[in-house]
C-alpha cells in the first residue's frame, strides 16, 4: 500500500488492480505448471526460480511507473508460487514417507514465521523507505538462492 500511495500515487482502485495482477500471475503459472506431466532438474527451477523472485522484489522496489510496478506484479505473484510448489515438491521427493509429517510440520513452521519477516520489512521501510526495503530483502532472496545453489548440492540434483 505505501508503495502503491506514494510512489506510484495510485488510490486504493490501483492497489486492488495491482494486488490483482499477483493473482493472474499465480494462476497463469499454476495452470502451465497443472499441465506438465514431470519437471526435470526440479531442484534447479526452484533456486532459479528464487534468484528470479528477488531480482523481480528488487524490480520493484526500483519501479517509478505504474506499467512496470504492473509487470512486475505480475511476476512475482508466478514466482511465489512456482517457488511453494518446487518447495513442496522437492519437499515430497527428498524425504522418507514416514519423516515426511515432520518436515511438513517444519514447513508450517516456518511459514508461521512469516510476522517477524513483516516486522524487519517495515523496519527497514521505516528507516531507509519502501524502495530501498525492497531492495534489501529481494537481495537478501538471491543471496539466499546462490547459497543453496552452491552450498546444497542435493537440492540441484533433485
Amino acid at each position: 500500500p505505501v508503495l502503491t500511495r506514494d510512489v506510484l500515487e495510485l488510490g486504493p482502485e490501483g492497489l486492488g488492480i495491482l494486488g490483482a495482477l499477483v493473482s493472474v500471475g499465480a494462476g497463469l503459472v499454476i495452470t502451465y505448471l497443472a499441465t506438465r506431466r514431470e519437471m526435470a532438474r526440479r531442484g534447479l527451477v526452484y533456486i532459479a526460480g528464487l534468484a528470479a523472485l528477488g531480482a523481480s522484489i528488487i524490480g520493484l522496489g526500483v519501479s517509478v511507473s505504474v506499467a512496470a510496478a504492473a509487470a512486475v506484479l505480475l511476476a512475482i505473484g508466478g514466482l511465489t508460487v512456482l517457488a511453494d510448489i518446487m518447495m513442496q515438491a522437492l519437499m515430497q521427493a527428498s524425504v522418507p514417507n514416514e519423516l515426511r509429517g515432520r518436515a511438513m510440520g517444519g514447513w508450517v513452521f516456518a511459514i508461521g514465521l512469516g510476522p517477524v519477516g513483516q516486522l524487519q520489512m517495515g523496519a527497514l521501510a521505516m528507516a531507509f523507505g519502501v524502495g530501498s526495503a525492497l531492495v534489501f530483502n529481494g537481495a537478501a532472496l538471491i543471496v539466499l538462492a546462490l547459497a543453496v545453489g552452491l552450498l546444497v548440492p542435493r537440492v540441484r540434483r533433485l
